[in-house]
């Protein structure tokens, strides 16, 4: 089984065997997918590949990504979970660069919150993040419940290893910059190509639990969002890497030898906590994205993007 048009072939090998598995050498097409920031003659700035995953289940959420990421001017790479979105993206959008997350299954049940497809998509989507980081490109990684207001090149353009959301859940606006025990959010991440970049990714995905049977339910601590924030932890506690903020601390001197993991502002990169109206309304200027996280199920989703008047007609 082979879709999606990442590569001029597909490989037949497991993709979870190796970083490198069929993406070691991007297409003429995929190239033309990277982001290069303005400030492009500085090491720092890598160029950048927008990668966003779904599957059937998710189709109407990521019509809706793609209507507002187009409409930005952005370009990027759409996993895919199943043969039927394969299909579906070839006849409605076939200018879209995509590429296929498993080979040899498919995934295209909704995948709600806890269940089965949900771990088999995150987790393979963390993988692949991590095999394009070999190819040589940084990726912004964006959750398909990701509403985009505003072009995150700026973002692009810090010398940050990795950029994380904040995740904040609660009624009342969060502080902008992060404390080490904030926890981050899976679902949006800028990583550079970049050894501790590789080496952190790497180390979460150690913990990438089996597949399970059908029925058989994964524990609370299997989530890679919880994996990314017992590693965040860990790498702070050891001072392998120092939390900064953007953009308060964007371009500033790194430390030799430690990592620089930053933390993204929680109102310009905003979560749950703002999908009330009030809270919103009052930040909605300067948002650059919205998670549309801290409720669970596709329709729900899409109520509140349309509640919030930000569903593409």
């Amino acid at each position: 089984m082979c879709w999606g048009r990442l590569s001029a072939s597909c490989t037949h090998e497991s993709p979870s065997r190796s970083h490198n598995s069929g993406l070691s050498r991007l297409s003429p097409r995929t190239q033309t997918t990277l982001l290069k920031p303005s400030s492009s003659s500085s090491p720092d700035y890598e160029s950048t590949l927008i990668l966003v995953v779904c599957n059937t289940g998710y189709r109407e959420l990521l019509r809706n990504w793609m209507c507002n990421a187009q409409r930005l001017g952005l370009k990027f790479l759409v996993g895919l979970a199943d043969p039927e979105i394969a299909r579906w993206m070839e006849r409605e959008h076939g200018e879209v660069e995509t590429y296929p997350l498993f080979e040899h299954a498919e995934v295209s049940a909704e995948g709600e919150f806890m269940s089965s497809n949900f771990f088999r998509i995150v987790w393979r989507a963390m993988e692949l993040v991590r095999e394009l980081l070999d190819s040589g490109i940084s990726v912004f990684f964006i959750d398909v419940d990701v509403h985009l207001l505003q072009d995150p090149h700026l973002y692009l353009s810090s010398n940050c290893d990795l950029v994380y959301q904040q995740n904040h859940c609660g009624a009342d606006a969060p502080a902008r910059t992060a404390m080490e025990v904030t926890e981050p959010n899976s679902g949006l991440y800028l990583v550079k190509s970049r050894w501790a970049s590789k080496q952190f990714l790497s180390e979460i995905l150690l913990n990438k639990p089996a597949d399970r049977k059908s029925g058989e339910k994964y524990s609370h601590a299997e989530r890679v969002q919880i994996q990314y924030w017992e590693h965040l932890k860990r790498w702070y506690g050891f001072q392998r890497a120092v939390l900064s903020q953007l953009p308060e601390e964007n371009d500033k001197e790194r430390k030799k030898h430690v990592a620089k993991f930053c933390a993204a502002d929680s109102h310009k990169f905003a979560t749950g906590w703002a999908l009330e109206r009030d809270n919103f309304s009052i930040i909605k200027s300067e948002v650059i994205a919205l998670h549309i996280n801290c409720i669970t199920g596709r329709q729900n989703k899409i109520d509140k993007l349309r509640n919030l008047s930000l569903w593409c007609p």
